[in-house]
């Protein structure tokens, strides 16, 4: 079974993170149309039956979403309804229990308005007044991306490097010197309402944190209350329960097996890595440590960007 991952999905908006990487709505709408020629994408009834042991076809595939961004509500709920499929939404509840927009989007902003050379002098020139310590011995999860080495390093430092404590903080002294036009949090992300709608319209709900904090990275009762809280929060929205995860960053250095463990512990039946494969029977076994593929390294899914120029 393959697991197609996606994330902003969108046609020409001034949406933030406006010009951040993104599958363009037609090249979503050509993608769909090349996995229903070549996989049997499956309905939530046959995903259930595939976690509980039951075979399902070889060419088999699920849809998954991360972040629970208003594009889903408005770019991709329409094109699956229309094609009487289904899909998984994994939701980071801050936004929807706090108001508050996750560090996430808020970087991909300032990545989307302004030169990542400019962004980076200003963080490090922050970095040293604060007298910041810096976490040294995290890994990069960028080191094979195909953006600039500025862009690279600037997100690094704030999704590594800053305790995670710090990195709002951070970027409340970044935006001051940065200022980007007024961005609601409903501009960002699903409001409550079209969450239960997408869960009324039969996709599947799933928790990725409250924060879309590098889980890894927090000491054991942060990483439990990040898991533990996000599922009982989307059940108190839907009114229903919730029992699938994704890792936030997803990467095989975002999280532990004591993560693993607590999200076993929380009581999910399965979730999903960004760690890239298909799921084998083998997988199965260990239903916590799914992988996917990116829609990007599927047919028709380039990424579209236009990110600002530096001098």
């Amino acid at each position: 079974m393959r697991a197609v991952m996606y994330h902003y999905v969108r046609g020409e908006t001034d949406r933030p993170p406006a010009g951040y990487y993104h599958l363009d709505v037609d090249d979503f709408r050509t993608q769909l149309d090349y996995l229903e020629r070549e996989h049997t994408l499956l309905s939530a009834e046959q995903f259930r039956a595939c976690l509980h042991g039951e075979r399902v076809p070889d060419d088999a595939a699920v849809l998954t979403f991360d972040d629970g961004l208003a594009d889903h509500y408005e770019c991709v709920l329409p094109e699956l309804r229309r094609r009487g499929l289904w899909g998984l939404f994994f939701v980071p509840t801050a936004p929807l229990v706090f108001g508050r927009r996750l560090p996430v989007q808020r970087i991909h902003t300032l990545v989307s308005e302004y030169p990542g050379s400019e962004l980076l002098d200003e963080l490090e020139r922050l970095l040293d007044g604060e007298d910041v310590a810096l976490r040294t011995d995290r890994e990069s999860m960028y080191a094979d991306r195909d953006t600039e080495s500025d862009v690279r390093r600037f997100k690094h430092l704030l999704n590594r490097a800053v305790p995670t404590r710090a990195v709002s903080s951070v970027l409340d002294r970044l935006e001051a010197a940065f200022p980007a036009a007024d961005v609601a949090v409903d501009d960002v992300y699903l409001t409550p309402g079209q969450l239960r709608e997408l869960a009324d319209a039969g996709m599947g709900i799933g928790a990725h944190s409250v924060t879309h904090s590098v889980l890894a990275d927090l000491p054991r009762a942060a990483q439990r209350w990040e898991i533990q809280a996000s599922r009982r929060q989307l059940a108190d929205l839907l009114g229903r329960p919730v029992d699938l995860f994704a890792y936030p960053y997803g990467g095989p250095e975002s999280y532990t097996a004591e993560t693993v463990r607590l999200v076993r512990e929380a009581g999910f039946s399965a979730a999903f890595t960004t760690v890239d494969g298909d799921i084998g029977d083998g997988a199965l076994t260990e239903p916590t440590t799914l992988p996917r593929r990116d829609c990007a390294d599927l047919p028709h899914g380039d990424s579209t960007v236009t990110l600002p120029a530096g001098d």
